[in-house]
Formats: structure tokens, C-alpha cells, sequence
């Protein structure tokens, strides 16, 4: 299948399952205006703000577990978009989807912490700008792994997700222009979610970023989903 019919292909699926698209929709509102985490708890407001908190996270990993249930089920051959159905599940995915997702991003920042320690004396100013270069380089080709890392512990081992080498070895596989549009449509979904944050305490501008959030997340969210499940099924395939 060519890039172009991989991308027809994951929005005609995306925009299959009307439910699933307003769940989807009403998800992004809820979090656009929930706290975004600990952090944003008001110590003086605590019985309201920690319930809040923890109302995030979950919605979070429910979120994120059925887009688990997803990538498991296309992996499967199956083309009908599954439904919201095990809440439980869909938990328990979720947060060993976090969990794989904080390993990404701390791996890149504890190298950088590392090697500032064993450099700083020798390279002293021009130490910040040699890490911020390489921070940037790291973390991105760690974010570009993560899609593949995602993929595998559902066609593969939840354990050999963790495994560097092997996701690297795996990502070259699946080939970077693939793995770079993923990782841009996450950004755009980022940036959607962010914009409407933003525009909180502006009524008319996040009256709109909510509307145009709550038709395009959920497209660009299961679009990408399904793009990185039909990778996978033609991975399958080929083995």
C-alpha cells in the first residue's frame, strides 16, 4: 500500500464509527479544561482539585487504552473500528502505554544529565550549547521510536518494548518517513489540545478551537492509529 492510500485508508476508518467520534470529541473538551496534572492542584482548593486531577489521568489512560484495543485490532486483520467497552482494560493499557512513554522520554534527559556531569569542567560554556544540540537530536529520535515501541507490544512483547536495540532495528524496518508522519500528526493533536488550553480565559477564540478540536481530534487521533496498525499488519504479513 503507497503512503497516499495508507492516509485515505486511515480517514475513511477514523470517520467509520459515529460514537466513538463524539466520545472522542466530548474527551478532548473534558481534558482541554480539566488539570492538566498534579502540578495545576490549588492547595487551598484541594477536595476539588486533587478529585480533578485524578478524574485527568484516568480519562487519560482510558483514552489511551482503547487506542491500545485499536492497534490490537487491526493487527488482527479486522477493518470495522472497535467499540468503548471495557473501561478496565482500557485502564490497565493505558498506563503500561505511560509508563512506556515516560521511559522514552527520560532515557534521552538522563543521557544529557550524564554526560553534562563528566564534561562540564572540560568543555565549560560551550557545554550548554553541545547539549541543547544534542537534547534535541536525542529526544527526537526517541519520540520516533515510541511509535514503534507502541506497535510491538501489541504484535510483538510488551517487554522487547523496552529493548533499544532491538525498537531501533525495528523503527529503520518501518522506515522514518513513516515514523516522522506519525510523530507529526501527534504534535498537531498536541497542538490542538494545547490551543484550546490556551485560549481558556477567551471565550469567542476557545469557543472556536473547541469546535474545530472536537472534529479533528478524534479523525487525526484514530487516522494516526490506524496509519501505525496497517504498518504493523503489513510487518505481519511479510513475516
Amino acid at each position: 500500500m503507497s503512503f497516499k492510500d495508507f492516509i485515505i485508508d486511515s480517514i475513511k476508518y477514523s470517520l467509520q464509527n459515529k460514537t466513538n467520534f463524539l466520545i472522542f470529541g466530548l474527551l478532548l473538551i473534558v481534558l482541554a479544561f480539566l488539570p492538566e496534572d498534579v502540578t495545576d492542584i490549588d492547595p487551598s482548593n484541594l477536595m476539588i482539585s486533587l478529585p480533578m486531577s485524578l478524574i485527568t489521568f484516568f480519562l487519560i489512560m482510558i483514552q489511551a487504552g482503547y487506542l491500545t484495543e485499536v492497534l490490537m485490532e487491526i493487527g488482527k486483520g479486522s477493518d470495522i473500528i472497535p467499540k468503548f467497552r471495557d473501561i478496565r482494560f482500557y485502564i490497565i493499557e493505558g498506563i503500561k502505554d505511560w509508563i512506556l512513554g515516560i521511559y522514552y522520554v527520560i532515557i534521552p534527559f538522563s543521557i544529557i544529565g550524564i554526560l553534562e556531569v563528566l564534561t562540564k569542567e572540560v568543555l565549560g560554556d560551550t557545554l550548554y550549547v553541545i547539549l541543547a544540540l544534542l537534547m534535541f537530536v536525542s529526544l527526537y529520535l526517541f519520540l520516533l521510536m515510541l511509535p514503534t515501541a507502541i506497535l510491538y507490544t501489541v504484535i510483538d512483547n510488551y517487554k522487547k518494548a523496552f529493548n533499544l536495540v532491538y525498537i531501533f532495528k525495528r523503527s529503520r524496518e518501518i522506515g522514518f518517513k513513516r515514523l516522522n508522519f506519525v510523530l507529526l500528526v501527534s504534535v498537531l493533536i498536541f497542538a490542538i489540545i494545547s490551543s484550546i488550553r490556551v485560549t481558556n480565559n477567551d471565550p469567542v477564540m476557545s469557543a472556536i478551537f473547541v469546535i474545530v478540536g472536537f472534529i479533528l481530534y478524534p479523525i487525526l487521533t484514530i487516522m494516526d492509529l490506524r496509519y501505525l496498525a496497517l504498518i504493523g499488519r503489513e510487518i505481519m504479513n511479510k513475516k
